[in-house]
């Protein structure tokens, strides 16, 4: 009795679902009744023109524009915007779509006003080669599909043609000017560095710096970097190389929106856009890495900030681009200060023949000896303290850290305003270079705990007190 019991509540069961089942579809609405049409039509793309590039004569647009094939040098040309940068990468991309032209469904019925195609849509012929061209009237925006379309009237019959193969032949004329304001600094195949920077000057407002690498370096401060600064007052000082560099890269490859174009650099009207008299400019040249004499230049004038944006205008070129303030480069957020090095005072073991610590008591030479290969034997050092001589023979490794402790210069900051307070020095440091170039640190009191550092007498620093202390110390040491 129980089994048939069981048995017909499962009966039951089944029943009731099916018919639930049976009455959702006959409620359901239908595709057609619902109103709903699919967002993507099932793809019946149908290529309506195909031809190789070299085969598109002209392109012309009722809106305007107009481009024509150039044949010798393969590529598209706008005669409007002859001697702008144009972007060819959107010269490509019309000239491919101008040589095939391709409709991914066609409008079986309609009147042409429901599609947006009047006696005012734009119209765009393309002309080839062999006499034919390809007429393109261009309605309104396709509703319901996920890639923006719009309905084209071609040879009498209604397609949807996707927006991206349409727009640059009815565009703005500052959309086929190309965005990249600076020359790249790489190589797109390897990704490699086309350039190193050899000078680079900033002009901000009246006051100015430049930024050389050091090739012939005359000034002893320059002998151990790989750059150094030029300040119009004289402070002269090597700065932070990794700095310098990131600095240098910003300037290359840099992008922005087109804000105005003339037909000559002449007709650009820079005092609208802040550029009459420029709050900042950099200039750049550049050598190849491979071969010195690619010889690459170019001068950049950027604008205070207005409005949240930047104007900048490369010198020789008759456009203005604009940039976000947020998105400002480094090179334009840069001070002097920036390319401070955090140590001052780092000459090149390897290079130093001699080293003198000279006080108003007594002064201490190190002598180096070098074996053959160059390396450190050892050094032979001389006190002269009130006209006598004491002596001692220091290792590789007792120099080495003597060396370490001369070379922890870390700066507090700039003194250069206060170079005219600077007393008689109470050490001077003077580093002699196996090719005969020399440099100099001098210390002088300062009226807070820190002392004055004068690098070569041309560039002024604060350093640490107690660094002249325990480097005095650390020599003092080894003569027992």
């Amino acid at each position: 009795m129980d089994r048939q019991l069981k048995i017909l509540i499962s009966l039951g069961v089944v029943f009731v679902l099916l018919l639930g089942g049976a009455a959702a579809l006959l409620l359901a609405p239908s595709p057609e009744s619902s109103g709903e049409t699919s967002s993507e039509p099932e793809s019946t793309a149908v290529t309506l023109v195909q031809k190789d590039p070299s085969e598109v004569v002209k392109i012309e647009s009722s809106t305007g524009f107009y481009a024509e094939y150039d044949p010798e040098n393969e590529k598209l040309m706008i005669p409007a915007l002859e001697g702008l940068p144009l972007d060819e990468s959107v010269l490509d991309y019309i000239l491919r779509f101008a040589a095939t032209v391709t409709g991914q469904r066609e409008i079986e019925s309609g009147e042409l006003s429901d599609f947006g195609i009047t006696e005012e849509s734009p119209v765009v012929t393309i002309t080839y080669s062999d006499g034919s061209a390809a007429v393109l009237k261009i309605g309104s925006e396709v509703p319901g599909v996920s890639t923006a379309s719009k309905y084209v009237l071609m040879d009498g019959k209604i397609y949807i043609m996707y927006d991206m193969h349409l727009r640059y032949f009815t565009a703005e004329p500052s959309e086929y000017i190309s965005t990249q304001i600076t020359p790249d600094n790489y190589d797109s195949s390897s990704g490699a560095c086309l350039y190193k920077t050899k000078n680079l000057t900033f002009a901000l407002l009246d006051k100015a710096f430049g930024i050389n690498r050091n090739t012939d370096a005359t000034s002893a401060a320059q002998f151990h970097t790989g750059y150094y600064c030029l300040v119009p007052d004289g402070q002269n000082f090597a700065p932070d190389d990794t700095v310098i560099s990131n600095v240098s890269d910003s300037l290359f490859g840099m992008t922005g929106e087109v804000a105005a174009f003339a037909s000559s650099e002449n007709e650009l009207d820079l005092e609208a856009f802040g550029l009459g008299e420029n709050y900042l400019t950099a200039a750049v040249t550049a050598v190849g890495i491979t071969d010195d004499s690619k010889v690459l230049t170019f001068c950049v004038d950027a604008s205070q900030p207005a409005e949240g944006k930047i104007y900048l205008h490369v010198r020789g070129s008759n456009v203005v681009y604009s940039i976000d303030e947020e998105n400002a480069p480094l090179w334009y957020k840069s001070e002097l200060s920036d390319f401070y090095a955090e140590k001052i005072f780092v000459p090149a073991l390897e290079n130093v023949g001699k080293l003198t610590l000279e006080t108003p008591e007594y002064t201490l030479l190190f002598s180096i000896n070098r074996d053959g290969e160059g390396k450190i034997k050892d050094v032979d050092a001389l006190k002269t303290e009130g006209g006598k001589n004491f002596s001692a023979v220091l290792s590789d490794s007792d120099f080495s850290n003597l060396f370490s402790a001369l070379c922890e210069t870390r700066q507090c900051g700039s003194a250069e305003e206060a170079k005219d307070e600077v007393s008689s020095p109470v050490l001077k440091i003077t580093v002699e270079y196996t090719d005969g170039k020399s440099e100099t640190l001098s210390l002088s009191e300062a009226p807070s705990e820190n002392v004055f550092a004068a690098v070569n007498g041309s560039s002024f620093w604060l350093l640490p007190g107690g660094y002249a202390e325990k480097l005095l110390e650390t020599a003092l040491g080894f003569f027992g």
